[in-house]
């Protein structure tokens, strides 16, 4: 009866529950897959574990190679940095010889005018002197040749037609307002007023510091009277500051003439003096007349 009943349910496709084949099919179940995972540091330790001396000694070259080019950078820097310094001095240099370049030497004609010849007229009876124009034109530097400029001061004067020309030297005809002389001035009525001031106001004893002794000479020339006591002190000699004193305390009335040219400690001593006045470096004509105004002052 139970076969038969399993075969009814067998041909109707219903398995009995207990079948072995279909409960070991059924319960069969699919093998899990297991991923493993590797721990950190596997994969290098394997490389080292593997490494090779041919990969050591790569490495070695690297590091060969690598310490040659820090040197060369190094190196390079280093010329590089000579190389700005000397680009900079040379910048340098370039500029200041464009500032000469640009900077022209004056000329004979700017030269001479400083050095007093202020007309082309002065300038011209100048050149003319026996041998003063090769000398001018073969200075290298003339601006600057201080020996030259003092020889035309030792040996030339410029005086006007209406005053002697002194001993020794070369005369260059000037205007007379140009004359080192008279300056335009009335020489003749300029020693008067000299005179007349000192004898009117009883200042007989006069000292005249300054300038030279050539200057010196042409105011005893023209100032002669007897009856004044000149004491003249060219400013290139050095008397010392006691001697200075001695010739203010003696004086009526002292005259600097050109305070530049009086050494610094004697100046102080002469400005001390009770009565005293300054002349500045021009003709004998100026000074007679200033010299009289100082000496005439109440």
């Amino acid at each position: 009866m139970a076969s038969e009943f399993d075969s009814l349910m067998s041909g109707m496709g219903i398995k009995r529950m207990d079948d072995s084949k279909g409960q070991s099919a059924a319960g069969a179940k699919k093998p899990r897959k297991v991923i493993r995972r590797r721990a950190k540091g596997s994969a290098s330790a394997e490389a080292s574990a593997t490494g090779t001396p041919d990969s050591e000694a790569r490495i070695a070259e690297l590091e060969r190679a690598l310490s040659f080019i820090k040197d060369e950078r190094s190196a390079a820097e280093a010329k590089v940095s000579t190389l700005k310094k000397r680009v900079k001095k040379l910048k340098a240099q370039l500029s200041d010889a464009e500032k000469q370049t640009q900077e022209l030497p004056p000329t004979v004609a700017q030269v001479l005018t400083d050095w007093g010849f202020s007309t082309a007229d002065e300038r011209q009876a100048l050149l003319m002197v026996d041998g003063m124009l090769e000398r001018i034109i073969g200075a290298a530097d003339l601006s600057g040749d201080d020996a030259l400029r003092a020889d035309l001061g030792e040996r030339l004067v410029r005086v006007c037609t209406r005053c002697d020309v002194p001993n020794s030297k070369v005369a260059i005809a000037v205007q007379p307002d140009r004359c080192v002389i008279c300056g335009g001035f009335d020489l003749a009525r300029e020693a008067r007023r000299f005179v007349d001031a000192a004898l009117i106001n009883g200042r007989l004893r006069i000292v005249i510091v300054g300038r030279e002794a050539e200057q010196h000479r042409w105011v005893r020339q023209r100032v002669g009277d007897k009856r004044l006591i000149l004491t003249l002190v060219p400013g290139s000699v050095r008397r010392g500051v006691a001697s200075a004193q001695t010739n203010v305390d003696h004086a009526d009335a002292v005259v600097i003439w050109d305070a530049e040219s009086i050494e610094a400690s004697e100046l102080a001593v002469y400005r001390t003096a009770a009565r005293v006045g300054e002349v500045p470096a021009d003709s004998m004509g100026a000074f007679l007349s200033g010299a009289a105004a100082i000496i005439a002052a109440d």
